[in-house]
Formats: structure tokens, sequence, C-alpha cells
């Protein structure tokens, strides 16, 4: 049976407001199109820093069906240097959730040196398991803040704009949503947060914006894959996860309401 969960949410990093750092036209979400069903989420922060979240799969011989990375790095010389990559993990979806179960696992150093405004390579040291790789990246989204001519921000005439960052609920620390308003007027949601296991999960989708509100019929979450040289995107399978909305209350506070059809939700 479906039941819906209501919450408060707060902005926890902007986005917006970048209009002199150079690296500011990287701010969204790149891939490797040789690996499609993974990839890596852009927000360059205030005094010269990014976070940069990478949503992938366990390695082979893991239990789990999903893995995400966090960190926050320099940036400089059209590169973005995070010498601390973060695996959380420990905490149960939902009204069960307790910050203090999440493990912050160090998990290695991430690179990611932009080519130009749509291409980048993102290199990577991870523990044993994971190994050490490249791969090259395209851009899958940009923001309506930020142009792609570097330092130039847009003004976006909707009732929401400016949305686009990380977003958390202060009791649930250890999870969270990055937005990204697009030029065309949608919003893509990823949500990083757990199963009922304490295993990493991670959910995406697509919607328009109405007023203030934003409102996804159909999240979807992925399984099947495996990081690094196993990773096939033909494993890969995409489901349908229920519905998930957002009603803006202001630039820094919203509403989350969510209905999942998987019972590892609710």
């Amino acid at each position: 049976m479906k039941r819906q969960f209501f919450a408060w949410l707060a902005l926890l990093t902007s986005s917006t407001s970048l209009a002199h750092d150079p690296l500011a036209y990287t701010n969204g979400s790149w891939f490797d199109p040789e690996r499609d069903g993974e990839g890596f989420v852009v927000q360059m922060i205030p005094d010269e820093r990014a976070l940069v979240t990478w949503f992938t799969y366990p390695p082979e011989g893991e239990t789990g069906e999903q893995a995400w990375l966090i960190g926050s790095g320099i940036t400089g010389d059209n590169r973005i240097v995070i010498t601390e990559m973060q695996r959380p993990a420990g905490a149960t979806f939902g009204s069960d959730f307790d910050p203090e179960m999440i493990v912050r696992e160090n998990w290695g150093s991430l690179e990611i040196t932009f080519e130009d405004c749509n291409t980048a390579t993102a290199s990577w040291v991870g523990p044993t398991a994971f190994g050490s790789g490249s791969m090259d990246l395209i851009r899958l989204s940009s923001i309506d803040d930020v142009e792609c001519d570097p330092g130039t921000l847009q003004e976006p005439d909707r009732v929401i704009s400016g949305r686009s960052g990380a977003w958390y609920d202060p009791s649930h620390d250890g999870e969270g949503w990055m937005l990204e308003t697009l030029p065309d007027g949608r919003i893509v949601v990823y949500w990083f947060t757990y199963d009922d296991q304490g295993r990493q999960a991670w959910m995406l989708g697509v919607a328009r914006i109405e007023g203030r509100t934003v409102w996804i019929d159909d999240m979807l979450i992925t399984r099947g894959a495996h990081f690094g040289d196993a990773f096939r995107t033909e494993d890969m399978v995409m489901e349908s996860w229920g519905s998930f909305g957002f009603l803006f209350e202001n630039c820094v506070d919203a509403r989350m309401r969510y209905a999942s059809t998987d019972a590892r939700f609710g």
C-alpha cells in the first residue's frame, strides 16, 4: 500500500551568485555516453569550490543495487580536484531515518578536467574493490541560471528560478536532493538516500515547473549494473519508483511529498 510522507526541506547550497567563477558554466549533469546509466552532478559553490555527486553502482561481489559518492574540492585551471570523496551508508529510509547511524567512508579521490563547455575527463583512485580509472564525459544537462559561456548568468523569467542546488531535511542529515532547473522550464531531481537495509539508493525524475510546484509522476530507480570495468549499460534496469513533488515556500524552504510503490520505501 502506498503511503505519503511529508518533510520540510531547506536549501543547503545554491548554484547562483557565481558570475565571477570561471567554472560556473560547468554546473549540471555529466556522463560518459558509453556508460549510460551513471554520471556526475556538478555544482559550483562559493570560495572557488565545487560539490560533486557521483551516481553509480557497487563493484562486483558487493551487495546492494546502487552506489553514490559525494565530495567537495577546489577549482582552478579548468579542474575540480577532490582529495576525499565520501561514501555514506547505514541509515534506513523514511520515518526510521537516524543520522547517527550513517557511516561516512572515505572512498578516494576524484578529478574532473573540463576541456570546454560540453566535454570533460573524470579520473579517480578508489579503494581496492573500485580501483582507479578514467572516463570521457559530455554534458547531460545545464541549469537555467548559468549560460554555457563561462561567467555569464541568465535571467530566467519563471516563478521558480535559482532553486538549482543541494537541498536537505535538517532532521535527515546524510541524505538529500540535487535540483537542476533547466532552460526549457523543466526540473531534474536526484534523490540520494538509502533503502530499508541501510544500503545506498538513488532515484531521479524530470518534470515541468508549474508555478511554485514540481510534481513528478514517475520517479525512476535503477539496478543491475556494476562499477568500473564491469559496467555494462545493457545490464542496467530502470524501474518506476513512485511519485514525488516539491512545493517551494520561498528561495530556501520547501515542502516535499512522496508516495512510492516500491515496498522498500513505502
